[in-house]
């Protein structure tokens, strides 16, 4: 069976969450239909009415009909993504730092954004970034702590001694941890000696390779206070 298409933003519809995005970043608050037809040359409120409906469906925003401004974006492309001095980072839930724990598909609505200064960041910009609430201590000396925000950068790869957000197939769980590969076998490697000693690691946290899959690498620890 053929593969179906994706289908994507128009132009016109591209125009009107890029406005609708600059609005929120710069006003702190959605655009009208009206501001969104004389920013986009539309002449028809239906007409913008209709493309708001595509976007929605095709995940970029949600709408609430019986609300003024009723649109909240749920996958930012534009100004509410980044700007010259600042990102608005995604955070999609929980990951445990201890066991592995289950954490649901990422690929839905985020729970908030952090907003983070470019600077601090030194991947580049047109790295896709994600972000996740840590739950548990194992990292806890590779300085990442029980409530702290990872930072990461989304990608299936990594270095040997990288920290990871990384999938185990065979147990269907999520765990951050540092990536050490060697030959066909991974290990998931915690960061705090008063909880694992070497044998509980080489028992509880050495995969065949092909059971890890990475998902991101950290690229920063936002610690909350």
């Amino acid at each position: 069976m053929p593969k179906t298409k994706k289908k994507e933003m128009s132009p016109r519809q591209e125009c009107m969450l890029h406005f609708i995005e600059k609005c929120i970043a710069t006003r702190k608050r959605p655009p009208s239909i009206r501001e969104i037809c004389d920013e986009c040359g539309i002449s028809s409120t239906s007409v913008a009415d209709y493309n708001l409906n595509r976007l929605a469906e095709l995940g970029y925003i949600d709408r609430t009909s019986k609300v003024s401004r009723g649109i909240e974006v749920i996958r930012p492309v534009g100004a509410m993504l980044e700007s010259e001095q600042t990102i608005n980072v995604p955070v999609y839930g929980k990951i445990a730092a201890g066991d592995p724990i289950y954490m649901p598909d990422s690929d839905v609505r985020p729970e908030e954004f952090v907003e983070l200064a470019r600077n601090l960041l030194k991947t580049p910009k047109s790295k896709k970034l994600f972000a996740l609430r840590v739950e548990g201590q194992s990292m806890v000396d590779a300085l990442v702590d029980d409530g702290d925000i990872v930072v990461l950068s989304h990608q299936e790869t990594a270095n040997n001694g990288d920290m990871v957000a990384a999938w185990i197939e065979s147990r269907e769980e999520w765990t951050l941890k540092k990536f050490f590969q060697s030959g066909e076998t991974v290990t998931l490697r915690p960061a705090n000696p008063a909880m694992f000693t070497e044998e509980v690691i080489s028992q509880r946290f050495t995969f065949p390779a092909q059971d890890v899959k990475v998902s991101g690498k950290v690229c920063l620890v936002v610690r909350q206070m």
